[in-house]
């Protein structure tokens, strides 16, 4: 899906270039644009999707007072100039971000299989996310600013890949047996042998690939330097679309019956409730027109 899309922006950009008479600002019809994005994702941060939550007192102090400060990205865009105040034009890039993963709870098993009584509380520290994005983008100016000068709008419509880092995260397991109300039970450390399952079966990285459909609309201004190159700087709004995988509002997920401590709906649940809270980016970059 992602390599039609782009095979049939080229085509449409190159078909629409063939036949384009119009020109931009000193009879320039072609902008190519490296940019980079910031965001703090304070609002995140205020739902506890990027706040380290202290759900467990004796929790180990290299997980405290963490948080996802910037996310940041980078990428490329093509626009072909169609009129004074009109292009379109195509986005690919890449970014990175940080999410919060949820509690876990996990009941132990005995050598016949079954559940017993005694349970393992996990957290863990942040997860690191990349996103590769291919977005059509269409730029429109009043008719008082010729396009790539001052101000303009883009609207765009795309989507998104995103996988999870595959690395070691820390993390902190306890164990301790439940007397069924969780008024009276004692912490203690798990087995080597746990632990060495949970950093075994922590995540299927075979099935690390989550789509999402993007909308984007941006408030950009470009400022020449040269008759040329320009920097280009401004706001961009995202929302995003992911499926919901997950039923369950509870806090704590308890994956006794899956092989692996944090399955992909729980992923893909993360990355959604992440990115429906990070949708204000500053972005800053050159433009050369030609």
């Amino acid at each position: 899906m992602k390599i039609k899309l782009v095979i049939i922006s080229i085509l449409l950009l190159k078909g629409i270039c063939i036949h384009s008479q119009n020109s931009g600002y000193l009879g320039q019809k072609n902008i190519v644009e490296i940019n980079t994005s910031l965001n703090t994702p304070f609002i995140a941060n205020l739902f506890n999707f990027a706040d380290k939550q202290d759900n467990n007192p004796e929790r180990i102090k290299s997980l405290d007072d963490k948080r996802d400060i910037l996310d940041f990205g980078y990428g490329i865009s093509y626009f072909r100039i169609l009129s004074r105040s009109f292009a379109i034009g195509l986005f690919i890039g890449q970014d990175h971000f940080s999410a919060l993963p949820e509690s876990i709870i996990r009941y132990d098993k005995d050598l016949s299989g079954y559940i017993s009584n005694e349970e393992y509380f996990g957290e863990t520290d942040f997860f690191d996310f990349t996103t590769f994005t291919v977005m059509p983008k269409i730029e429109f100016s009043k008719n008082s600013t010729i396009i790539p000068v001052g101000f303009s709008h883009q609207i765009g419509f795309g989507i998104r890949s995103i996988s999870l880092n595959e690395k070691k995260y820390e993390a902190e397991l306890t164990k301790y047996p439940e007397d069924g109300f969780y008024t009276n039970y004692t912490l203690s450390p798990i087995s080597s042998a746990a632990k060495t399952e949970f950093e075994t079966n922590f995540y299927d990285y075979s099935k690390n690939k989550f789509k999402a459909k993007t909308f984007m609309y941006a408030l950009n201004m470009r400022t020449p330097i040269s008759n040329h190159l320009l920097i280009n700087y401004g706001f961009q709004y995202t929302f995003n679309f992911m499926p919901k995988l997950m039923n369950s509002n509870s806090s704590y997920q308890d994956n006794s019956a899956e092989k692996y401590w944090y399955t992909n709906a729980e992923i893909n649940d993360m990355i959604r409730k992440r990115k429906q809270f990070s949708f204000i980016l500053f972005s800053l970059g050159l433009s050369y027109s030609f």
